[in-house]
């Protein structure tokens, strides 16, 4: 059986990831914003706003 605190380590750890998994789906680039940023290349050499 498990103690307390290592019931509240699981719980930490599991929401920490969902967090970071979260935060990696949230920032995958749509396929308009890759056209855009090509586009912004081949217009300027430079990817910087």
């Amino acid at each position: 059986m498990w103690t307390p605190q290592q019931k509240v380590f699981w719980v930490l750890s599991i929401a920490e990831h969902e967090s970071v998994i979260r935060e990696f789906v949230e920032s995958v680039p749509t396929y308009m914003s890759i056209i855009e940023r090509d586009r912004q290349l081949r217009e300027t050499g430079s990817l910087l706003s």
